[in-house]
Parts: C-alpha cells; sequence; structure tokens
C-alpha cells in the first residue's frame, strides 16, 4: 500500500509541476524507443539464439569473415535450436562478394527422393496426405550440408575444422535450455514422442521434460559433426553418415537412398532483384517461393504512405495483411520449384502487375482468405 500512495503521489505531484523548456529537458536521457538495440562497430552476427549468435562472433574474432561466421552460426543451431537449426535439412544463402561486387545465391533446397511420387503424397481428391509432412515418407534429400561447405569453399578464410568446432563442442558438452527451448520439447511430445531416436535426445532416460536451466548433450549429433569436420560434405552424403540414413530408411519405410544422397549438389544462382522506394533488394530466386512473393509485397506497398500510417498501427496492419494475403494467394498458384515447374516469375515481381493488384485492397474492407482473387496473367 505504501508503494502505491507514493508512486500516486508523486505522479499528482508531478502532474502539479510546469512543462519544462527544451533546454531546461536537455540534461534528462532522453531514449527514441523503450528498445535497446544492440550495437556494433566493427561487424555483428544475428541468429534466433544467443549462444548460437556468440559462436559467429567468436569467429569473427578469431580472423573468421562473415561467410566463416554464417556456417559456424548454422552449425551451432543445430545443436542449439533443434526445432529450427539442422544438418539434415535445406535453405538459401545469399552472398554479396564485395571483391566481385556481386551477388550469389547458393540453392541448397532439399530435393525428393527418386522412389517418391506424387500419389505417395496427394489423395484422387488433390488434398495432400498426412505423410507428406510427417513420418519416414516425408524427408527430402538434405542440402545443408552441401550448401553450407559450397559457401565456405569459395568464400571462406578459416579451416572448415575450425568453423564446425563449436557446434560439435556443444553438442558433446552440451547446453544449457532456455525456457523456450525447454517449453518446445513438451509442445513437441506428441511427434517426437513417436520417434526413437527423438524420445532418446530430446527427453530424460526416464521419459520425463528437461526444464529450463537444465544440460542437454546429444552424442549421437556430435559424432555426426565430428563426421562432417573431417570429411567435409563427403562424409555426410557418401560416408558412414549416409549409410547410417539409408539404413534408417529401409528399416522404416523411408524412401532416402545412398544413390539420392550421393547425387545432391548445391546450386549456386543468380539473385532475384527488385527495388522498394529506391532500395535495391536481392533475394532467391525460385525454388525459393519466398523471395519472389518478398518482391510482389513491396511492390504493392509502394502504393501507400505506411510512414504517415503509423508503425503498428490499425491502418497499417491492414494494409500489411491485405497485402499478404493477395500476394500468398498468388504463391500457392503460381510459383513452384523451375526444374519442374515454368513459373510466371518475371510478371509476378513486376511493377504493373502489383499496380493492378493493388486496386483490389480498401483502407475499410477485409478480403476474406478463401475468396482472394486468383492469378490474372493478362494483367501484365
Amino acid at each position: 500500500m505504501f508503494l502505491r500512495t507514493l508512486t500516486l503521489g508523486l505522479s499528482a505531484f508531478a502532474l502539479a509541476l510546469p512543462t519544462p523548456t527544451l533546454a531546461q529537458s536537455r540534461h534528462l536521457l532522453e531514449y527514441p524507443s523503450i528498445h535497446s538495440p544492440v550495437v556494433g562497430t566493427r561487424g555483428m552476427v544475428v541468429s534466433q539464439n544467443e549462444m548460437a549468435s556468440a559462436v559467429g562472433a567468436q569467429i569473427m574474432r578469431d580472423g573468421g569473415n562473415a561467410i566463416d561466421a554464417a556456417v559456424a552460426v548454422a552449425f551451432a543451431l543445430a545443436v542449439t535450436l533443434p526445432r529450427a537449426g539442422n544438418v539434415g535439412g535445406d535453405g538459401f544463402m545469399t552472398v554479396y562478394d564485395a571483391k566481385a561486387k556481386q551477388v550469389r545465391v547458393i540453392d541448397f533446397r532439399g530435393i525428393a527422393p527418386r522412389a517418391a511420387t506424387a500419389a505417395m503424397f496427394v489423395d484422387n481428391k488433390g488434398k495432400e496426405r498426412g505423410v507428406a509432412s510427417y513420418g519416414y515418407l516425408a524427408p527430402s534429400v538434405p542440402g545443408s550440408v552441401a550448401g553450407l561447405e559450397h559457401a565456405h569453399k569459395k568464400w571462406g578464410k578459416l579451416p572448415w575444422a575450425k568453423v564446425v568446432e563449436p557446434a560439435l563442442r556443444l553438442a558433446r558438452d552440451g547446453v544449457k535450455l532456455t525456457a523456450d527451448e525447454a517449453f518446445v520439447f513438451g509442445w513437441g511430445r506428441e511427434r517426437l514422442g513417436n520417434s526413437v531416436s527423438g524420445k532418446s535426445v530430446f527427453y530424460k532416460p526416464d521419459g520425463s521434460l528437461y526444464a529450463k536451466d537444465e544440460v542437454l548433450k546429444q552424442p549421437d549429433l556430435a559424432w555426426t559433426l565430428g563426421e562432417i569436420q573431417k570429411g567435409g560434405a563427403k562424409a555426410f552424403y557418401t560416408g558412414e553418415i549416409a549409410r547410417r540414413i539409408e539404413a534408417d530408411m529401409k528399416a522404416n519405410g523411408g524412401l532416402i537412398t545412398m544413390a539420392d544422397l550421393a547425387a545432391y549438389k548445391a546450386v549456386e544462382r543468380d539473385p532475384l532483384v527488385g527495388t522498394y522506394r529506391g532500395h535495391t533488394v536481392y533475394t532467391p530466386p525460385p525454388a525459393s517461393a519466398g523471395g519472389a512473393t518478398l518482391l510482389n509485397m513491396l511492390n504493392i506497398l509502394e502504393h501507400f504512405d505506411m510512414k504517415a500510417m503509423g508503425q503498428g498501427s490499425a491502418a497499417s496492419l491492414h494494409i500489411l495483411a491485405e497485402t499478404m494475403k493477395l500476394a500468398y494467394a498468388d504463391r500457392f498458384r503460381v510459383l513452384g520449384d523451375p526444374a519442374f515447374v515454368t513459373a510466371p516469375v518475371k510478371g509476378f515481381v513486376s511493377k504493373a502487375y502489383a499496380a493492378e493488384r493493388v486496386k483490389l485492397i480498401a483502407p475499410d474492407k477485409v478480403i476474406p482468405g478463401a475468396d482472394a482473387p486468383a492469378w490474372r496473367p493478362a494483367q501484365i
């Protein structure tokens, strides 16, 4: 009660004071925002996990460049952020080569095993089956290790073993779980609990959950990272790791074979290039759908004064939601892997198409998601 009364009393007193002049208030510390960003003068490493970011920062302190740091962080995330970081997944990397003054994109998206067929994943009504997203039929041939090695070989500075070492050490010695990571293991228990390896890695021997600040060790992942450290991508795609992946797939009705793994190659591509209010934007092209969709949305947003609306305002959030709704409706209808479909990417990211789509957005109306107007090539 005393604290509450004191606070109210001080507030009333403050309200009674005359408003200070600008000169009088300059001695006060004023913040432009309630958030306090981290500031770096020589470089910065940002990821979804603090431990992984620390790995990248140390790599740069040790003389590594941005690519060394990115590769080290990617491997570290496989340990510290298992729901997203991975060595058995895929991705894209956009690189600016300052010496060559060019932007390159490394496409290390996963590809379907040779034995996969559309009928396995889609029923006769065109609806996706559950096995498309969970189980031994779902995984694609992973691209992460190939893509990271490609980047390191072309642009890295430090030895490969040095950039993989921090992740190996974290897996072997263990990581102290944050509240977020401890929560995720409970949240994902339905799926992880159905996997023998999932249960053995992410739960205690008695099946109970790890709690915040408890240490999670991953010796099997440490072994895998050790093989990658010694043998690079070759160890993953043609060595003992590949043999173990194939054996596990065979034992559980999966599709990936050693031939699939050995045939995998990361691809270097030209970036998709767009502009937004005079700024040049470089982003991955298909097979990434996200890059083209981003440019599509930016083209639409150029037609609105987002700054005047105010960040986080109801008006700005409405425009963002409607823009994303239209862009994603088209994304799902027309974009795809260029190895299998001919997507109208040029039209999809054109200013002319955005000028037509923006006519569908009203400041006081909502487009029902299921009724978002379809892609119309005749408009461009």
